[in-house]
């Protein structure tokens, strides 16, 4: 089984990424109908990595902290945020670094 690091640094990755792509792009362009299309499948996908994230039973300090980052990430998804000028970066430094900073473009 992989450690909390090896799956953040590529299914984590891959799957945040994607997350902030449905957020800060596709929602620009979900349909009048559906207009929180792309923050929904964000969202449960931020879920999806913080349940991984949290069947690792290792107590670490940068889990713990990495899981409420994400919480936070979820509860600004929920608000709608993200399209009134809140922006979650995912900046992998270094692949395997997980580094998510909340930016205020405002």
């Amino acid at each position: 089984m992989a450690t909390w690091k090896e799956y953040l640094a590529f299914e984590g990755y891959k799957t945040f990424e994607e997350a902030r792509k449905l957020s800060e792009e596709l929602s620009k362009t979900d349909p009048e109908d559906e207009p929180y299309k792309s923050l929904y499948k964000a969202r449960e996908l931020l879920v999806t990595i913080r349940e991984k994230l949290g069947s690792f039973s290792e107590d670490n300090e940068v889990l713990k902290f990495l899981c409420a980052a994400l919480e936070l990430a979820i509860e600004l998804n929920k608000n709608g945020a993200s399209k009134k000028g809140v922006t979650f970066l995912y900046s992998p430094v270094r692949r395997g670094n997980l580094s998510v900073k909340l930016y205020n473009e405002a």
